[in-house]
């Protein structure tokens, strides 16, 4: 009679538990802003937790993880870069569309901040399919001037909404998978990647080392990069695999990274870019996040935000 007893109560907490994971964010914790519309479906959604914090940016529409992680933080302003595709209504992909004269063209939505170069890089694989959308690219200047205006009205916003923040502070929140197949995308992440590691292995004191003690620290897919070298110590010391990034040291590649380190916003914009695995074996382009990385991707958050004493 004991024994069953207590079968049941364990068979309750567990269930007990996985609602409690599973259980919507609830409408107190978040309150939504009127969206910003910047044409062709594309838009800002923001919302505003209930507890003080940073700026929590997400600019791929496919980055669950991220999304998840930060709703379950709760704290600060979440702001998501967000797109209803014609003709694919509730269709999230990495790439942003705008309306052009050569057609809908695509390009990744964090590769638009610094210089035309950069831009006209990192237009979307022609022709290829991601998530059932066909993708189109184009590299004439007006279609490069197209995303890069826009790429400065998203940063306007952002320094905007930082300055009005209860911390100014802007994290980016990315996720990313070794588990890529050969497309572009996953040369380009494995590029930059190796690119950015040269400065560990040449043992450059800007590298933080990634040898912690939680397989999570260890995985090179999670990592930070930042701009403030009181947020780089921060993270060495709690074992984190970190990067202080500075001006031009690590190529245009026209990402938020790169355009927080240029000009007078590399000594005034506190930025950190958090980089956590999908912990899919999916497509890149079509994750299906487990839980085990929304945790870690939170441990992740937590160490800017609420670092653990000492």
């Amino acid at each position: 009679m004991m024994r069953s007893w207590f079968v049941g109560l364990f068979r309750s907490a567990i269930l007990c538990s996985a609602l409690v994971w599973n259980a919507p964010v609830t409408a107190q914790i978040w309150t939504e802003q009127p969206q910003k519309n910047l044409g062709d479906g594309l838009y800002l959604k923001i919302r505003v937790a209930d507890k003080p914090g940073p700026v929590f940016f997400i600019p791929h529409d496919n980055e669950n993880v991220a999304v998840e992680a930060v709703e379950r933080l709760g704290r600060g302003t979440l702001v998501e870069l967000k797109q209803q595709h014609k003709g694919h209504p509730g269709k999230q992909i990495r790439y942003i569309a705008q309306k052009v004269k050569a057609g809908l063209v695509f390009a990744d939505p964090n590769r638009i901040y610094t210089s035309a170069q950069a831009v006209r890089r990192n237009f979307a694989p022609h022709r290829r399919f991601i998530c059932g959308v066909r993708m189109r690219s184009s590299t004439d200047r007006a279609t490069v001037t197209r995303f890069m205006n826009l790429g400065k009205t998203l940063t306007e916003e952002l320094e905007t909404l930082v300055a009005t923040a209860d911390r100014p502070l802007l994290v980016a929140v990315h996720n990313n998978t070794s588990a890529y197949g050969s497309g572009a995308l996953s040369v380009e992440f494995e590029e930059f990647k190796s690119r950015l590691y040269q400065v560990c292995k040449s043992g450059d004191t800007r590298c933080g080392s990634h040898s912690g003690s939680t397989a999570e620290k260890r995985n090179p897919n999670n990592f930070f990069l930042v701009t403030d070298p009181e947020d780089f110590d921060l993270l060495k010391k709690q074992g984190w695999h970190a990067i202080l990034q500075q001006p031009g040291r690590e190529g245009d590649d026209g990402s938020l990274s790169y355009w927080a380190t240029l000009g007078d916003r590399a000594g005034r914009l506190r930025y950190v870019n958090v980089e956590a695995e999908h912990g899919t074996q999916n497509h890149e382009d079509c994750p299906v996040p487990r839980k085990s990385q929304w945790e870690t991707q939170i441990r992740m958050l937590q160490a800017i935000v609420e670092p653990s004493p000492g």
